[in-house]
This record gives C-alpha cells, structure tokens and sequence, in this order.
C-alpha cells in the first residue's frame, strides 16, 4: 500500500505542476493581452493628439497663406485707379518719346508734313492694355490727327464733340493742355458689348508735343482696367504654392468659396470676406484722401507713389518725381529752419518739425513728419500752420498794443491831470498871493494840458473804435485842396507860435473819393507831428499828385528827420515813440498808428521817407474812384 500510496502523491503532484503551469501561462497571456491594449490605447490616443495638432498647424498654414493672398488683392484693388493712370502717363510719355526722336532726327531734313505722316505711321499700329488701347494725336486748333479705331475721323475738327453726358471732350482736353501741359480727362461713353443705357467712365491722359502744335494721347475704362488686373492676380495666386500639396485657389460663383488641401479645410466665407474688403477699401481711401493733412507716399528710392488731395492743393507732384536734393531746392525756401530737412527725413524718427516750404498757394509754414514702413516704404505727413503763426504774431501785436496802450494812459494822462491839478490847486488855494499876469500865466498852462488831454482821449478813442471794427468808411466825393486848407486853418496857429510856415500847395483840381473825415484826420495827425519835430524858422509843406487811379498825397517837412531802424516801427503801436518835440512838446505816439489804421481802412496804403537832419516825408494814397 505504500508503493500505491506514493503512486497517488506522484500523480497529484504532476496534475498541481500541470496546472499551475496552465494557470501561469494563461495569466502571461492575459497580462500580455492587457498590455498590449493599453500600449494600443495609448499609441491611438498619441495619434489622435498628433493628427488633431497636425491638422491645426494646417490650419494656421492655409489661413496665412490665404490672408497673404487676400493682403494683396486688397493692396492692389486699393490703387486700381492711380495704378491705370500710372498705366495711361507711362504709355503717353513712351510715344511723346518717340515722337521727340522722329522729329529731331528728320528737322531741318524733312518737311513738316513729311514728319508729320512719319510720327502717324508709327504710332498707328501700337497696341497695348490687351489690344484694347491705342494712341490718338489732336492739333490744338481740335483737328483729329491719328485715330486708329474710326480713321474716317481724321482731318475733321471735332471741337463741338461732345461725350455721353454732354463733355465737350476736345476742348477739355486742350483746356488741360492750355493750362498745364498735360493732364487726365475723364469722359463717359457706351462701350460695345454692354446694355445701351449703360455709360462708363474713360479715363485719358493726354501731353502737349510742342514742335507739331499737337498733343498725344490714350485712354482706358477702369473696368476693363479691372479685369486685366484680375488676371494678372489669378495668374499670380495660381503660381503659389505652399508644402507638399497645399495651394490657393479662388472661385467667382456666389457662396461659399473655400481653399481646400489634402484634410479638405474650410477656410472662409468669400461674401462676407469680399464685403469687409470693399468696406474697409471704401473706408480707408475716404480717409487718406479727405483728411485734413497731407500725406504721400515714397518708395525706398524716394520715389513719389501715391499722395492724397490735401497735398495736391499745395504741391504739383507727378509719379516720375524724386524727392533728391534737386526737388527740395524747389520746395524749400533759404530759411535757417530748413537746414536740417534731408537729416530729418532720413531719420524716420515721426517726429514732426516745421519748415518754411515755397508751395501753389506761396510761402508757407508746415509741420512734417516721416515714417518708414516694414517694407521699407517712406510715408511724409505734414500739415500746414501758417495760419496758427499768423495767429501768434497777431497775438503778439495785440499783447504789445495793449501795453502800449496801458503805458500812454499811465504816462500821458497822468502829466496832463498833474499840471491841471497842480495849477487849479495854486489857484483855488492861493488866488490873491499872485498877480494878474501870473493866474493868466496858469490858465493857460491848465487850458494847453486839457487840450493835450483832449486829443489824446479823441486819438484813443479812435484808435479804439478801429480796433474794435466799429469805424465805418463813408464814401463821397471832396476837394482834398479843401480840406488841406481846413488843416491849415486848425494848426496855423501852433504853427506860428514855433515860427513854422505851412504851405498848401495840393492843386485846387485833386478830387478824392473817400472818406472825408478820416482823411482830415489823417492830414491833421501828420500835419501836427511836422509841427512837433520841425525847429523855428522851418517850414511844412502839402502836396498831392495823380498816379494811376489814385492819388498820391505828401506831407513834407525841414525837421530834424528819422533814423531807418525807428522808421520801420512808428506805423504800429508797439513800435511808436513818444519822444519830446523840437520845443519840448510832448506827444501820445499815437498819431501815425491812427494815420495807417485810417488811411487801409479806405483802401490805401502810408509811408514815410527820411532821412536824420534833413526832414522827413510822409506819403499816402487815396482813391479816386
């Protein structure tokens, strides 16, 4: 039984072995099973976030390149009309070229009208915008010349023809011509192939050939314009290519256009892309052309590209030009704020600066800044400010005149009320304590300072009422030998006083046509400042004579005359003297002020010529008529 026994052990030992090897394989297998889909689990979710980063990255790609695309359909489209012009001049300048060869090889060789049928010749068969565009020659006096596409035009005057909505479209192009010797012309007309209510702008650039007494030209639709730039930015987009597979396309039907590559992407929606585009084209071409500054644009060579209608109305600019030393030596005046200009261009800094600049509408003063683009474009924006200077010196004038203004009343006043005060004093206070002779003696010192007073409060007041606008011009018809004499009878007396003769030799026949009382004013002011300045035993004399259509009137005098720098100044309050006289007199500077403010009012215009030690001359102009 024991042999049995360990028969049954044995064989329950090789079952366990049996199945514990069963059991551990099984669990390997299922262990390695478990494993193994994790591992595929992970691996496909690993795919999975590649695949989506990939496609993203595509995404961003396509969207780039699409937006490049779109950048420069915007960019082109956004110039299209300054682009065909740049187009008509380029074609233009091309045949005055080779007209200007034909002519001078064959002057003084050939016949004029020999040249002239040899220029037609050459000119005729030149085609260009698709075969679409020709040259045409007019003469001056509206005879057609050259026109390819309807020769049975040529040698009739067509001055009276007139476009689709009534141009006469030869006489404005020989009034651009007349004017400035080149130009565009924009006409309107119906086009073959188009509904025959339909009418199109045609736009044409035409140039004066001076030696034949013609003028060149040629002209395109914008719209057909358009469609050639069309093609030449599919061609273009057709020629993009980006990674293996990747490139743009673009359709034309009504929906949704899309740019598709290998994952088949939807990128845009093309209505509503196309509507943004013309919206902001609209928009920023409304902008950069009615805004109040100027603004131009350069390439890197400092070529003219494009410039909007704030800088046409100061400059004439031509896409040809260069802004080179030899371009600023027209623009920029001598002025010691000029100096830098190149320096400040070059730099690029913004920074606005302001220059004296010669221009259409004269010298003006202006504030420029320059700007350099990525692309390395120049952008000049300036705005003017000459206006704002006048301003400021106006300012200054008004800030002086009423110093000045300030300063008489505290000076001029003040002695006159000190003696009047003084001597009223004496008088009221000590009356008896002096003699007959002595109380006459100060009245009439208390009588001259009122009188002093007095025409110093009528000259403030009519300073005042001339600044102020209130001094209205009466016009009527005077003797001015009149009106000198009432002078004379009004300061005689001064005059005599300081031994002075006052001579008034103006003809009897002199008529004025102004305003008598300021001109008695004027007289009287300049008149009573001879008296001032003239030593005893001189002389003042008043002449007038007829140059033109207006008077010339003069007041010259043997007085002790004016230096050149005061000269300049005694016309205005700030620069106005109110130095004692020959005899001590003293005076309120405001006479000559008055005489300048009254004599413009009327229309004229006041100077003075002298010279120290030998008198002075004060001159002034009336109108006649």
């Amino acid at each position: 039984m024991p042999g049995k026994q360990t028969y049954k052990e044995r064989k329950v030992s090789a079952t366990f072995l049996v199945y514990s090897t069963g059991f551990t394989l099984i669990s390997v297998l299922i262990l390695g099973m478990i494993f193994t889909f994790l591992e595929l689990r992970d691996f496909e979710k690993a795919s999975q976030n590649a695949r989506i980063s990939f496609i993203n990255s595509q995404k961003e790609r396509v969207r780039i390149e699409t937006e490049k695309v779109f950048d420069y359909i915007h960019l082109t489209r956004m110039f299209l009309e300054d682009n065909m012009k740049s187009s008509l001049r380029s074609r233009v300048t091309e045949a005055w070229d080779m007209m200007s060869n034909i002519y001078d090889a064959n002057k003084g060789i050939l016949p004029e009208h020999q040249i002239k049928k040899i220029v037609k010749d050459a000119l005729r068969p030149v085609r260009f915008f698709n075969d679409r565009g020709y040259y045409f020659i007019v003469s001056m006096d509206g005879t057609e010349e050259l026109y390819p596409v309807a020769p049975q035009f040529e040698g009739k005057n067509l001055l009276d023809l007139q476009d689709e909505n009534g141009n006469f479209v030869i006489r404005d192009e020989i009034a651009i011509i007349d004017k400035q010797g080149e130009g565009f012309v924009t006409d309107y007309w119906t086009k073959p192939g188009a509904a025959e209510n339909m009418v199109f702008p045609k736009t044409s650039f035409v140039r004066l050939f001076k030696p034949l007494n013609w003028y060149v030209g040629c002209g395109e639709y914008l719209d057909n314009f358009d469609k050639d730039l069309q093609g030449q930015i599919k061609q273009r987009i057709r020629n993009i290519h980006f990674g293996k597979d990747g490139y743009v396309f673009v359709d034309s039907y009504s929906g949704h256009a899309v740019v598709i590559d290998d994952i088949n992407i939807i990128i845009l929606n093309k209505l509503e892309t196309e509507k943004l585009l013309r919206e902001n084209e609209a928009r920023f071409r409304t902008i950069f052309e009615n805004v109040p500054v100027m603004i131009a644009v350069l390439d890197k060579n400092l070529n003219y590209r494009v410039w909007n209608h704030e800088t046409k109305k100061y400059f004439d600019v031509h896409p040809d030009q260069k802004l080179n030393k030899a371009a600023l030596d027209n623009f920029l005046t001598t002025s010691l704020v000029n100096r830098n200009f190149m320096n400040h261009i070059l730099s690029f800094d913004g920074s606005f600066k302001e220059y004296e600049i010669k221009t259409r509408l004269g010298i003006k003063n202006q504030n420029w800044a320059v700007f350099r683009t990525d692309t390395y474009e120049i952008i000049l924006v300036g705005y003017d400010i000459t206006e704002m200077k006048n301003y400021q010196i106006r300012l200054k004038e008004l800030n002086d005149s009423k110093d000045k203004f300030f300063s008489i009343l505290s000076h001029d006043l003040h002695s006159p009320f000190n003696t009047i005060i003084g001597y009223s004093d004496l008088l009221l206070v000590e009356y008896d304590r002096y003699s007959d002779a002595q109380r006459r003696n100060f009245i009439k010192k208390i009588h001259s300072s009122s009188m002093a007073m007095h025409k110093l409060l009528v000259n403030l007041l009519d300073w005042a009422r001339s600044q102020t606008g209130k001094l209205e011009v009466t016009t009527e018809k005077f003797n001015l030998h009149e009106v000198a004499e009432i002078v004379f009878e009004i300061l005689n007396p001064q005059a005599e006083k300081k031994n002075i003769r006052i001579q008034n030799d103006i003809d009897n026949g002199h008529f004025a046509f102004t305003d008598r009382s300021m001109t008695l004013t004027v007289l009287q002011n300049l008149v009573a400042n001879g008296i001032k300045f003239t030593h005893s035993g001189g002389s003042i004399s008043l002449n007038a004579s007829l140059e033109k259509d207006e008077l010339k009137v003069s007041v010259t005098d043997t007085g002790i005359g004016i230096r050149k720098e005061i000269a300049e100044k005694i016309f205005t309050i700030s620069g106005s003297i109110t130095n004692k006289g020959t005899a001590n007199e003293s005076g309120t500077g405001l006479g000559l002020v008055i005489c300048k403010e009254f004599v413009e009012k009327m229309g004229g215009k006041i100077w003075v010529e002298s010279e120290p030690g030998k008198g002075s001359t004060f001159c002034f102009t009336l109108k006649i008529s």
